[in-house]
Order: C-alpha cells, then sequence, then structure tokens
C-alpha cells in the first residue's frame, strides 16, 4: 500500500488524521483496525539568526556551527531528504568580513530499532535508526569592537553555535 499527501504550498502546523481499514463496508463500530497519520509541517525561516557581541581583544575568534539530521531504516518509504546546511557570514563594525572554514566535522549516533517489524517489511537486514551531525568551524582574525554572526538554516529545524575569542575556553551563547 502507498499513501500519498500532497502538502499545499501554503500548509504549516500539525495535521492528524485516520485512514478506516474497513476492508468489509460496514459501518464502522469502533473495532475497524485504522491507521493514525500525524504530520507536522515546519516552514524554514527566510530570516537569518543574528547574535551581536563584543570583543575587548584582538584575539582570533573561531566559529562552530552544527546541525542533526536523523535517519532511520522502517516500513515507512521516506522522500529524499536534503542535507542540512548553515550559510554564516559575520560583520565587524557593520562591515562584511570573509570566514575561512579550518574544519568540517560529520558524526553519528547510532541505535538499533527495537520495533518488531515483519520480515518482509525490511528493505534490507538492518535496523539501525540514528543521527548524523554536521560541524563546520570558521576563523577570523579578532579585533576590538562589535561583531555581528549571522546563521541562515536551511533543511533543518534547529542548529548549535559557539564563538571562542582566542584560545581560551571562553564562548559566547
Amino acid at each position: 500500500m502507498t499513501i500519498s499527501i500532497p502538502v499545499p504550498k501554503d500548509a504549516s502546523g500539525y495535521y492528524s488524521g485516520l485512514i478506516e481499514m474497513n476492508a468489509d463496508g460496514n459501518e464502522n463500530d469502533g473495532s475497524v483496525p485504522q491507521i493514525s497519520l500525524g504530520f507536522n509541517v515546519v516552514k524554514q525561516s527566510s530570516a537569518p539568526y543574528v547574535k551581536t557581541f563584543t570583543t575587548t581583544t584582538a584575539d582570533p575568534i573561531s566559529i562552530s556551527v552544527s546541525t542533526d539530521s536523523y535517519t532511520g531504516s522502517s516500513v515507512r518509504v521516506s522522500p529524499k531528504i536534503e542535507e542540512p546546511s548553515l550559510d554564516v557570514s559575520m560583520k565587524y563594525n557593520s562591515k562584511p568580513v570573509d570566514l575561512t572554514l579550518i574544519e568540517t566535522t560529520e558524526s553519528g549516533y547510532i541505535y538499533p530499532q527495537w520495533y518488531g517489524f515483519p520480515a518482509w517489511s525490511m528493505e534490507d537486514d538492518s535496523n539501525y535508526e540514528g543521527s548524523n551531525g554536521h560541524e563546520k568551524t570558521y576563523k577570523v582574525s579578532g579585533a576590538v569592537g562589535t561583531w555581528e554572526l549571522t546563521i541562515l538554516p536551511k533543511n533543518t529545524e534547529s542548529f548549535s553555535y559557539s564563538v571562542t575569542i582566542g584560545d581560551s575556553e571562553k564562548k559566547v551563547k
């Protein structure tokens, strides 16, 4: 069975419903098996997140940004998932500065599924789910003054960032 649900362009919020598996055509007396469906339609923001901070030294500044994507092997057939990304930019005293990408890290957290899916429903022998982490670290020459960090997320619901000034563990959050 394939269930396709078209999503209108202006859709947002949570939707839920049931599909009655009423194969015999009789009235549903509450004993008819049902498939429960729930969908959360999240619109990606077109406005970036902005963090302003002030430095009191000319030490170099490192910016790390990260996000996660989730994977799974289950009965459902998911559409192609686009990789999450974060567009990062900075300004110093209102003027754009060039960020240098110094590190890219891909990580994973994997755990077995404990659901009792029938053997015929699995596309292969794997039964793992997990998350994949995507992290990038940038560096910029420091200067005393006001800085503005701008992050625009794409294909993700959340992200994290850290700002490190100098070689210390001092972070702006």
